[in-house]
């Protein structure tokens, strides 16, 4: 019973030691540079590399039955044939094991997970190119290109419940008013639930569809600091091809990738978000060495699409989304932050600089954090921080 296993739960417990996993990987890395023109002027660059995931921190806390853990149960109220399994008292609290309703999932490690034994240790590869050129004394310019990728990414599965998702079940999104009433922006899915009640045994392996792609291309120019000024600039545009969390632009990382809701979107789940930023920096000495530096900042906001939150017969609640991840953007963030600086230099004591800072300038107040859900939709929960000015000491010795 339910009562049951909620008591064995809780019960004190030895654990034996236990080797779960066991690596011995290699992670090249190589990388090279080459004057096209034979003057010193213009450079290409390559560079290819591999790092293994660190598993110290992850997997012997999963399987560890000593831990923190959940078991996540329906709490319903109780009716004329509803009398058992419910809230007994009708003070919407959990009172007892006897109140707890059906059996939903175990959430956390703490021994819920077994570490697949055949596990391959997850790899980030990257390969950058770069072409760079002095255009004149003390100012370059630069093309990049870098690619990387995660393979053999691991994760959670069920290879009970993940075969189970083929219930066929349809609901219609209210739209972004949440109002089914106003039928002009409702919309039709179907995707598959599984049967209630369903016995879980969670599994962190390698499951399919977990990839993740990064393309990014930047161009810049630099000008070191050369007769008391230096200025960088450059923009850059990156793609991200994976399986998107809820959010719309986090990669999935929880044990809800084999959710074919998670999957409605894109080629099996998998979809292209995209981000943009440029940047300006500079700086400049006056006499009597103070110092004036500045920088301009233009972040493009994330990808994302709507959520809405879902009651499945057999899953129980879920959030996903209801848009493909490119539907909307976040709100582009400007920041432009100044600095003053002096100097005071006393020989072989030391020096001490003071200086003022001044962040966010323009006290722009932008959202950087919007309600997704279709539940108050778009309601702001955050802002850019404000202006801020800051007076500091800084003692070199």
């Amino acid at each position: 019973t339910e009562r049951a296993r909620y008591q064995n739960f809780m019960a004190p417990r030895s654990v034996a030691e236990t080797t779960v996993a066991q690596h011995l990987t290699l992670a090249p890395r190589v990388g090279f540079a080459y004057d096209l023109t034979g003057d010193n002027r213009t450079v290409a660059k390559v560079y290819f590399g591999q790092s293994r995931w660190n598993s110290a921190d992850t997997l012997a806390d999963l399987e560890n039955p000593v831990g923190l853990a959940q078991r996540r149960y329906a709490v319903l109220p109780c009716t004329a044939t509803r009398t058992t399994g419910c809230d007994l008292n009708g003070n919407r609290m959990l009172d007892s094991p006897l109140e707890l309703g059906a059996f939903n999932s175990t959430q956390g490690g703490a021994g819920f997970v077994t570490i697949d034994r055949n596990l391959i240790r997850p790899t980030s590869n990257e390969v950058s190119v770069n072409l760079e050129r002095e255009v004149v004394e003390a100012l370059s310019a630069r093309a990049s290109y870098v690619y990387k990728n995660m393979r053999n990414v691991w994760g959670e599965t069920d290879p009970i419940r993940a075969p189970l998702y083929n219930v066929p079940f349809t609901f219609t999104d209210p739209g972004p008013d949440n109002n089914l009433a106003t039928t002009a922006d409702n919309k039709s899915f179907t995707t598959f639930d599984r049967p209630a009640r369903v016995a879980q045994n969670r599994v962190f392996s390698n499951p399919e569809g977990l990839a993740a792609t990064f393309h990014t291309v930047e161009f810049a120019l630099n000008r070191r600091f050369a007769g008391r000024w230096m200025l960088l600039s450059s923009v850059g545009y990156t793609w991200s091809t994976m399986l998107h969390d809820v959010s719309g632009y986090g990669r999935l990382t929880n044990n809800q990738n084999i959710l074919p809701a998670r999957r409605i979107f894109g080629d099996n789940g998998i979809e292209t978000s995209t981000t943009w930023n440029y940047k300006f920096i500079g700086r400049y000495v006056m006499t009597y060495q103070i110092g004036l530096s500045g920088s301009w900042k233009v972040q493009s906001g994330e990808d994302y699409g709507r959520q809405l939150d879902v009651n499945f017969p057999g899953d129980g609640a879920r959030t996903f989304r209801v848009e493909p991840v490119n539907t909307r953007r976040y709100p582009t963030v400007s920041i432009l932050d100044f600095r003053a600086d002096k100097s005071f230099s006393f020989g072989k004591i030391g020096k001490l600089t003071a200086q003022v800072d001044v962040f966010n300038a323009l006290n722009s107040g932008v959202p950087v954090s919007l309600r997704t859900t279709t539940v108050n939709f778009h309601e702001v929960i955050g802002i850019l921080a404000p202006r801020v000015v800051r007076f500091g000491l800084r003692y070199d010795f």
